[in-house]
């Protein structure tokens, strides 16, 4: 029931906004807390920095488009018999 027409596209959207925000959350925190000056200012944390700030704007995209979906009206159409 939730993998095809409006409410797959619905579920998508609420999946991709929670990983995109909580995921990359979930890896700064790991990067604040848990690691070294040097781990910090290696290359390979400026790009899971980046990556984080990537997934929290593709997170927010998503949340938005899911609030704009839950606020339009569905409509039903049917044909002539």
């Amino acid at each position: 029931a939730f993998t095809s027409g409006e409410e797959g596209w619905f579920f998508s959207k609420r999946i991709a906004s929670i990983v995109g925000l909580v995921l990359p959350t979930i890896m700064e925190m790991k990067m604040l807390f848990f690691s070294t000056k040097k781990e910090e200012e290696s290359k390979s944390g400026h790009m899971v920095s980046g990556f984080a700030d990537l997934g929290l704007l593709i997170g927010g995209c998503a949340l938005r488009l899911l609030v704009l979906a839950a606020a339009m009206p569905i409509t039903i159409v049917q044909p002539w018999m």
